[in-house]
């Protein structure tokens, strides 16, 4: 059978990105993305010191497109990159306090967000959908990471 399962991904994706850029804490500052949502949310739960490396990696974004972003993110006071004393060709990236109060606002918005996303499912579901989804990127992520390395 041909199910076409890019093209709902991308889809869903398309849906899912509108109405996550319309949640209020996004809304709030006229310049942000939802993609720098996701980011600040990344780096304020992450219990380590993030990298770009790791963004591209979380993200499946390339190098270049990445650095774009956090250039974008540093200009809109967001983010700061921060050298690293074991190795300054690569740098850290900080939080600005503003980004720390606007990742309370926006973890509170995800939340509701994603409890909206998955109504009507049980926890079994979610659990296989989760599932579900990590073969898929996996199966994404080697094609496009062989192809970039």
């Amino acid at each position: 059978m041909n199910y076409k399962i890019g093209k709902e991904i991308i889809g869903v994706s398309n849906i899912v990105k509108r109405n996550f850029n319309n949640i209020e804490s996004i809304k709030e500052l006229n310049s942000i993305s939802g993609t720098n949502g996701f980011i600040i949310k990344y780096i304020y739960d992450s219990k380590n010191d993030v990298y770009q490396k790791d963004l591209e990696k979380e993200f499946l974004i390339t190098r270049s497109t990445c650095s774009k972003i956090l250039s974008l993110m540093e200009k809109k006071d967001l983010i700061i990159r921060q050298g690293v004393e074991s190795d300054l060709r690569i740098k850290k990236l900080v939080l600005t306090d503003k980004a720390k109060e606007l990742a309370k606002k926006v973890d509170l918005d995800i939340k509701k967000f994603d409890q909206n996303l998955l109504n009507g499912f049980s926890s079994e579901e979610v659990i296989d959908f989760m599932n579900y989804l990590e073969r898929i990127k996996k199966n994404v992520e080697v094609k496009i990471w062989l192809r970039l390395s």
